[in-house]
């Protein structure tokens, strides 16, 4: 199955060895008529945009078990 990732988790982040260093790297992706929102908690949420909207990110081939980490 294949998992988007931003942030932490895409390559030279420091949570990327931590949960993806086994699974296969697919490529650079950008998602459409999606944005990043900050509410203060830490992390960005992904959520539904506009169609001005997109975010960059990278495409990950990963397992079930990747998924449950």
């Amino acid at each position: 199955m294949f998992l988007f990732v931003y942030g932490t988790l895409k390559k030279g982040g420091v949570n990327h060895s931590a949960y993806l260093k086994n699974s296969t790297f697919v490529g650079q992706y950008r998602l459409s008529k999606v944005k990043l929102v900050d509410y203060s908690h830490g992390f960005p949420y992904l959520l539904r945009g506009s169609s001005e909207d997109f975010v960059y990110g990278e495409l990950y081939d990963v397992t079930p078990i990747t998924i449950k980490r």
